[in-house]
Order: C-alpha cells, then structure tokens, then sequence
C-alpha cells in the first residue's frame, strides 16, 4: 500500500540556499523559501524572540486543517518517526 503524502520543507532561507541543501542532501522533496516567515509565523513555529525558527511536522488533510504534529526542536528522529507512523497507518493527507 502506498500512502499518498506530499513533503514540503519551509524555511526562511533563500531559493539558492534550498537549492545548495536539497542537492547536498538529495532530497526529492521541495524546499519552500518563507524569508518573512509568514508561513513560519502561521504554523507557531517562529523562534524564540523571533531569532531561528522550530522544527514541526504536521499531518495536513486536503481541507487544509492539521491532522497531528510533532514538535521536536533537536530531535530529528521524532519527525522521521511521525512520518513512518503516517505512512504505515496508510495516511492519504485526506
């Protein structure tokens, strides 16, 4: 079974930044640059005292409202672990 989720990475950086990254790391997700943080801000994921940005993963549903999340500012393997959980339940983001 196949989950149909779609990856997208948000930051503030710039496009040229996401292009070095993407390529460094061989992602086969987009990265969307954010430089004013207005999707940064919109998700609560803004640094403290607006330095640096959080680290989330949402669950998304076609209708535009989050499903879950995981907040993990240092902990990487608690977002890939929320991704496999996604994929092994057979989310479609619906």
């Amino acid at each position: 079974m196949k989950a149909k989720l779609r990856v997208v990475g948000v930051s503030p950086q710039d496009v040229d930044s996401h292009r070095r990254f993407a390529d460094k790391h061989h992602l086969n997700f987009p990265l969307l640059a954010d430089p004013d943080k207005t999707v940064i801000k919109a998700y609560d994921l803004d640094g403290p005292l607006g330095f640096g940005v959080r680290r989330g993963t949402y669950l998304i549903g076609r209708d535009g409202r989050i499903q879950d999340g995981v907040l993990a500012d240092l902990r990487i393997g608690e977002h890939e672990a929320f991704v496999r959980a996604a994929i092994k339940s057979g989310a479609t983001g619906k």
